[in-house]
């Protein structure tokens, strides 16, 4: 998903002399959630870094896993 996201705006990376750079993670990423709904988030995220970052620069996009809200600890 976030490589469709990517690929649509290499045209404005371009534009920009901006290179975007996804490091994927080593295990797949389950995020839970709408489709539509997920990709509006990290094309605004990405278009954003285009838009407002410096030309000529790299930007970068890469996650990391957490565990389920189930398997996390609660502190007091």
């Amino acid at each position: 998903m976030l490589r469709q996201v990517v690929d649509g705006l290499q045209t404005l990376a371009q534009d920009r002399s901006v290179e975007i750079a996804v490091t994927p993670p080593t295990a797949p990423v389950i995020v839970p959630g709408n489709r539509d709904e997920l990709t509006r988030v990290f094309e605004n995220l990405i278009e954003n870094a285009l838009k407002y970052g410096a030309n000529g620069n790299v930007s970068r996009s890469s996650s990391r896993t957490r565990p389920p809200p189930t398997a996390r600890r609660k502190f007091s």
